[in-house]
């Protein structure tokens, strides 16, 4: 049977009592080195992924609340994609074939950048050949023949727009005047506007007659509940969304980067610290006799 190990006797106390030596194991056990607490580099090195995310987050954030502000906000002059239509219920005849009472709509594709002044309060957006575009209810559809022009003339009729075909003339006139309205009157054809409110007949159908369209000749001898709008067609995004887009994206991946690259060096530099050698400082543990 083994004897309890005798406690190591030291100077000590007068009354002669017994003194255990510093960093004696217990009876069984092994000499375990005190814990190291965290360094400084160890702390930096556990906050740093925290800073990255919330720097990343706050990046996506700006960016996309930069990209959605430019989304919703109207379409400006130098960016733009506007569909210019107007629309109406006429009467004509299409290629010879009569029609009566059915929903007409002619329309205009451009990009505001294009449109120019020519003198002061008139405003226009030229358009090739085939690129103006008509649908007739019932009856059919095509692209006018001619090049041609959307015009806005804050001048005459107290304010006016209309579709001018370069073969035929005026194919429909919208003016203040007659509806009562003054809103054409400070327009320029480089924002979204309308519909306007109905307008109670076309003035210009004596130029609509015998217009060649890739359907045939159309002619219109009357229409009434005349309108015009300029609205984004759907799907389209302006540039300057699409540019806040972009720096955003861009911005994001940079940041990214700079977070993998500031870890890296803090990782790099934190070097956790070194337990101490077993025997340096300390006895070793024994098992005792």
């Amino acid at each position: 049977m083994r004897s309890s190990p005798v406690p190591v006797q030291r100077a000590g106390p007068p009354d002669g009592r017994a003194v255990e030596a510093p960093g004696k194991p217990r009876l069984g056990g092994a000499y375990r080195p005190p814990r190291a607490g965290p360094t400084r580099g160890t702390r930096g090195a556990r906050l740093a992924p925290h800073w990255g995310i919330l720097l990343l987050a706050g990046v996506v954030v700006v960016a996309a609340a930069g990209g959605a502000s430019a989304a919703s906000a109207p379409a400006v002059a130098a960016s733009a994609i506007l569909t210019y239509s107007f629309t109406g219920t006429a009467n004509g005849t299409l290629n010879a074939t009569p029609f009566s009472n059915e929903a007409m709509t002619l329309s205009v594709t451009g990009n505001t950048s294009k449109v120019v002044s020519g003198s002061s309060g008139h405003y226009e957006l030229d358009y090739a050949v085939h690129s103006a575009t008509f649908s007739i209810s019932g009856v059919g559809s095509g692209t006018l023949n001619h090049t041609g022009s959307v015009d806005d003339n804050q001048q005459v009729f107290q304010g006016g727009v209309g579709l001018y075909d370069n073969g035929a003339g005026w194919l429909v006139l919208v003016d203040d005047a007659l509806i009562g309205g003054s809103a054409l009157a400070s327009y320029a054809l480089n924002t979204s506007f309308g519909p306007t409110t109905p307008q109670a007949s076309n003035p210009s159908l004596g130029d609509f007659v015998n217009v060649p369209t890739s359907a045939g000749k159309l002619t219109i001898t009357g229409e009434s509940h005349v309108t015009f709008q300029a609205a984004a067609p759907s799907g389209a995004t302006s540039t300057s969304a699409s540019l806040y887009l972009l720096v955003g994206g861009l911005v994001c991946v940079a940041a990214v980067a700079c977070v993998g690259v500031y870890l890296a060096v803090r990782r790099h530099r934190a070097k956790p610290p070194q337990p101490p050698v077993q025997g340096e400082g300390r006895p070793a543990a024994q098992n005792p006799p």
